[in-house]
């Protein structure tokens, strides 16, 4: 658990505090930094074993998370049409979908045998490759893309409206941000623990625990083709109240279930709410 929110803590840090910068420098060179960064912090993993320096290696790893990710996904909000932003947003999310149901399955393989070097090493040149695929992004030099200046007449009220401690933080997000913080309150525990729950509670075996999280990513998977369709056509605000309406249910029936098959089944409840919330969440924000 405390690995966990190490992990976490440089997340939180470096997605607040990046965002500015980001706006300054550019999506290329943060999304380069925050990958590479990422995985100096996996690569670590393969050569030391104290707890002090894993748990520093585990914030190295958040920082990095917390840049790349805001800046890949800024870079996926300026070339999708404002017009369609549920949906690029939507498809945009199919490949966490897709890592999410091969990963949980080859992380057990890898580890089958207790071999977790081998499993950073291979995640590292994972990310590693990642890093390199960050040096060929170059849409910000189309003109299509670059954002219009402002007349300078126009710069002081701007400027204005964000002083303090708002010029780190976007007003207008913060509604979208205690959503997500919530959402993410009630779920996070529950998928660092879901398999010790399955195995120990619901007497699941240890090869099967992590199908829940398989069939949460293909219920995501299903859900993400249709959804951004339905946040363009329909509006925020329905789709959240039913994601977060399904997000409680799966949760609470985790309570009742003593079968395998209704273990799985909250698992793709799971993947539903997930899928609705998370794109139409991004949308709001991006669109707003």
């Amino acid at each position: 658990g405390f690995l966990t929110t190490t992990f976490t803590f440089g997340s939180i840090v470096a997605t607040a505090m990046s965002g500015t910068v980001i706006d300054r420098t550019g999506r290329k060179r943060a999304l380069i930094f925050g990958f590479g960064v990422f995985t100096l912090g996996l690569l670590g993993m393969v050569f030391f074993t104290e707890p002090w320096i894993v748990y520093l290696l585990r914030v190295l790893q958040g920082i990095g998370k917390g840049v790349g990710g805001v800046a890949i996904t800024s870079a996926v909000a300026d070339v999708v049409p404002k017009n369609r932003m549920g949906e690029g947003m939507g498809y945009y999310g199919l490949g966490s979908t897709l890592a999410m149901a091969v990963g949980p399955t080859l992380g057990l393989m890898l580890i089958s045998d207790n071999n977790f070097s081998f499993t950073f090493l291979i995640c590292t040149v994972g990310y590693l490759i990642c890093t390199l695929a960050g040096f060929f992004v170059n849409y910000e030099k189309d003109p299509r893309y670059a954002l219009p200046a402002e007349p300078e007449e126009k710069a002081a009220p701007a400027d204005a409206r964000y002083h303090g401690l708002w010029k780190l933080f976007e007003k207008a997000a913060l509604p979208a941000t205690l959503v997500v913080f919530m959402y993410g309150a009630g779920c996070t525990p529950i998928l660092i623990y879901i398999t010790l729950y399955a195995t120990k509670v619901l007497n699941v075996p240890q090869a099967s625990a992590g199908i829940y999280l398989i069939v949460g990513a293909a219920a995501m998977l299903l859900t993400r083709f249709t959804v951004g369709k339905l946040i363009d056509r329909r509006g925020v605000l329905g789709v959240l109240i039913l994601g977060n309406a399904v997000g409680i249910a799966s949760n609470i029936a985790l309570l009742f279930v003593k079968s395998t098959v209704l273990y799985y089944a909250c698992g793709a409840l799971y993947g539903f709410a997930t899928a609705l919330i998370y794109p139409a969440l991004q949308a709001a924000v991006i669109v707003d």
